[in-house]
């Protein structure tokens, strides 16, 4: 069956249904399995569920969540979803547009990755943790480091002038997991130079203090760390059910809505200007429609995820420029000699391709700092007015269509 579907937004999408017993078995072992569909997304309105699969994309089987890094790349395309209530695929045809979805890789799609492409980026490492799945973590943290390349790329990561260091927690973690040395994580974060690591690993040697202090019946240790796990990382799901078996009322700290933006400090432009700006202007040239989506940059100027965040912008601002201002990065921090050309890619395809984005440099740290910013990056939405809108991130497509549900 083929129809063609309404839609409040161009390009119209086809879908094309058929039933699962038309087609050979299908490998779901690089499937990525749909863990969220935004709400209003063309994914919602394609009548696709958590639980179904993307199997393949443009014909080729799709082993990572990296789909936007693929759509800015590609002119049309061709999605192939598994339904497994309906026990049916579907076959998506449209040009570039992002559908909506929130997209898990299984374990061993992982770890195919990294053996294919060595290291690209933390997002599998920490996949694998959140689900506990230690023996897969192990397989990809050796198969990543027999790459050299992928040695370089983690010793940048983990912010570490040696890489061992960072392997050896991980490993520590997962032997710990697995039954086997349990004193491997006493002395986590207080014996190890917790600055040598980047904030998400620093949280996992808060959060593994924390497990320690809590055996020890040390309460105020356990929950001074779990705070402080929670603080470096609180997008990850484990530390947060952590922090409120401690007691912690991460709710209430975690939500920005409604604060607005300080206006009085001084800004650098360092991209899309010359000279110095602030808030107030800013704001005063964006229109009342539109929002803007600003990337916080505490501590580095750039890394894989901030470059992986503006590849999702980039794929979502041709769809939705009348409601996208343009991207704000604002950072305390300057280039650095040592920093990967990999990280900057996507922002130096934005600049050339004439997509809207500033880059401002604010250099005393106190804007961020007042902020209580931590995490590279931190992505928010604010009105004209100034106002945060959007507190929760813009990691994926996903987050775009939940933010912009209420604008358009």
């Amino acid at each position: 069956m083929t129809k063609s579907l309404h839609r409040d937004f161009d390009p119209a999408i086809t879908q094309i249904c058929r039933d699962a017993r038309s087609k050979p078995k299908t490998d779901l072992s690089s499937a990525q399995f749909i863990y969220k569909v935004a709400e209003g997304s063309p994914a919602q309105k394609l009548g696709l569920m958590p639980g179904d699969c993307l199997l393949a994309f443009n014909g080729r089987p799709i082993s990572t969540s990296l789909t936007d890094a693929l759509l800015v790349a590609q002119q049309d395309v061709r999605y192939l979803f598994y339904q497994s209530r309906q026990n049916a695929f579907l076959e998506v045809e449209t040009d570039s547009m992002p559908l909506g979805l929130y997209l898990l890789p299984n374990s061993s799609a992982i770890i195919e990755t990294y053996n294919t492409h060595g290291y690209y980026g933390n997002e599998g490492f920490f996949a694998l943790w959140e689900r506990e799945d230690y023996v897969s973590l192990r397989e990809a943290i050796s198969v990543a480091a027999q790459k050299p390349k992928a040695l370089s790329f983690m010793q940048r990561l983990f912010r570490s002038s040696q890489v061992l260091p960072a392997l050896e927690v991980l490993h520590t973690i997962c032997d710990f997991e697995m039954g086997g040395d349990k004193e491997g994580i006493r002395g986590f974060p207080s014996k190890i130079n917790i600055s040598d690591f980047s904030p998400d690993m620093q949280a996992l040697l808060y959060f593994y203090g924390a497990r320690q202090a809590q055996s020890d019946h040390d309460i105020a240790l356990y929950q001074e760390y779990i705070c402080a796990a929670y603080k470096l990382y609180p997008m990850s799901e484990r530390i947060k059910r952590g922090a409120i078996a401690a007691g912690l009322d991460v709710f209430s700290q975690e939500n920005m809505l409604s604060r607005v933006m300080p206006d009085h400090y001084e800004f650098e432009y360092l991209i899309g200007g010359s000279g110095s700006t602030d808030m107030p202007t800013i704001l005063a040239a964006m229109p009342m429609s539109k929002v803007l989506p600003i990337c916080f940059m505490p501590m580095c100027r750039g890394s894989d995820a901030y470059n992986e965040a503006l590849k999702v912008y980039h794929s979502m601002y041709a769809y939705h420029k009348d409601s996208l201002h343009q991207m704000l990065v604002v950072t305390n921090t300057n280039k650095q000699r040592k920093d990967p050309s990999s990280w900057y890619e996507q922002e130096k395809t934005l600049i050339a391709s004439g997509y809207p984005i500033t880059v401002l440099l604010e250099p005393t740290g106190n804007f961020i700092k007042d902020l209580s910013l931590r995490n590279v990056p931190t992505l928010w939405v604010i009105d004209k007015s100034g106002r945060i809108v959007w507190d929760k991130g813009l990691a994926n497509d996903y987050d775009y269509w939940e933010m912009l549900k209420g604008f358009i």
